[in-house]
């Protein structure tokens, strides 16, 4: 453990509130409702999956399905030469991810970007004797979503019933997300085959504003490398 002072490491502290307050996003309320309802980009597809799996949509266990039965998939991050299943596939992919972009109008992934996190809310750290600070940071994230099939139709109407969730469930996202919105269809693309078999692929983009929310204990602090702490204490003062 470092041996720093009480009062270095409350500079230190307040050094990063002072900078973190400088953006006029705040978050208020109930921090502890916050950080239950708020969806990173890792949990939103885990989200995804359970509310798949609740509307009995998803090919599990190996199933064998007929390709006529649209709306069964396998939900997954790999791509369908890797799934041993003959029925529909809906495959993800992040895409791109960058600090939000906030400028007013401007395009997604342009404009002035976010750098800065945003100060939530500060309480007494009781298991050590100190303070815990939370603080959010804004990514912007580009989803791929391709909708395999091996028939033109049922790949087109996986699609169509992937944008009709994503729509039908807006609200509940949408009070957990910044952002999300549908950017649209690409044309089909096609996989290199699979047991002979050739995929069609229709790709869907959505576009996803989230809050990565963080906290800093003050343990943390107190093992960090002296060299590092100095460097951020001589900024402060």
């Amino acid at each position: 453990m470092t041996d720093f002072t009480q009062p270095e490491i409350d500079l230190y502290i307040e050094t990063l509130k002072r900078q973190v307050m400088s953006s006029k996003d705040r978050i208020s309320g109930d921090i502890k409702g916050l950080l239950q309802n708020n969806i990173t980009i890792d949990k939103l597809f885990d989200i995804l999956y359970d509310l798949f799996k609740s509307k009995d949509l998803l090919i599990e266990d190996q199933q064998k399905l007929d390709n006529n039965i649209f709306n069964k998939f396998v939900f997954t991050e790999e791509y369908p030469e890797q799934i041993n299943t003959d029925g529909n596939i809906i495959t993800f992919e992040l895409t791109k991810r960058a600090p939000a972009s906030l400028a007013s109008g401007a395009p997604v992934f342009s404009g002035t970007k976010q750098y800065k996190p945003t100060y939530i809310y500060q309480e007494k750290d009781l298991e050590n004797n100190g303070i815990n600070i939370y603080y959010k940071h804004q990514y912007d994230n580009l989803i791929t979503f391709i909708c395999w099939s091996t028939h033109a139709k049922a790949a087109r109407e996986l699609a169509a019933l992937l944008e009709s969730i994503i729509t039908k469930y807006y609200p509940f996202f949408r009070t957990r997300l910044p952002v999300i919105t549908i950017e649209g269809r690409s044309a089909p693309i096609f996989s290199n085959g699979y047991n002979g078999k050739r995929f069609r692929g229709i790709p869907i983009e959505i576009f996803i504003r989230t809050d990565e929310i963080e906290v800093i204990k003050v343990d943390e602090l107190e093992r960090m490398p002296p060299i590092l702490f100095n460097g951020i204490l001589k900024q402060a003062q």
